[in-house]
């Protein structure tokens, strides 16, 4: 007894799913396998374009960090002016001889930068107490610009 093979009649939905299949084309068997040199050359060109826009903004970006390196100690040399100022004997004779003195007054940031502490003079009054004001600034040596500035006011209870 011979069976006669019989083959069952193939969905036509199968059919059609295996013809699309078959349709998309392979890209292996026209020599396109990997990247290829435009490919390649339109890469490179994107990444020097990003590289280009990237490298100023950088630039900008050291450049204020290393600003604010000098205005931060511009900013605390002005305050500690104050209050060694405001820790003398509350006389017009030390608060003057003070604003007079110009030793160590240059002083080095955390960059290397050279600021240099201006003291503004101090002018007496003729009756006391008083308040006296005092004007300190902080400015890159060689330079007339302020990174930093105050004025306070004060109080002497004589000539001294």
């Amino acid at each position: 007894m011979t069976a006669a093979h019989h083959h069952p009649t193939p969905d036509p939905r199968e059919v059609n799913i295996v013809k699309r299949i078959r349709s998309i084309p392979d890209r292996t068997r026209g020599g396109e396998a990997g990247l290829g040199l435009i490919e390649v050359m339109v890469s490179m060109l994107l990444l020097a374009m990003i590289a280009v826009g990237i490298v100023p903004v950088v630039t900008l970006a050291m450049r204020v960090s290393s600003d604010n390196v000098s205005l931060a100690t511009a900013s605390q040399l002005v305050d500690q002016e104050m209050d060694l100022a405001r820790g003398l004997a509350p006389t017009c004779a030390a608060l003057s001889a003070w604003a007079a003195d110009s030793v160590g007054l240059l002083t080095t940031d955390p960059r290397g930068t050279v600021l240099q502490i201006h003291r503004a003079a101090i002018v007496c009054p003729s009756n006391f107490p008083a308040a006296v004001p005092y004007t300190v600034w902080v400015g890159i040596q060689g330079s007339t610009s302020h990174l930093s500035s105050a004025t306070t006011l004060i109080q002497l209870n004589g000539v001294g």
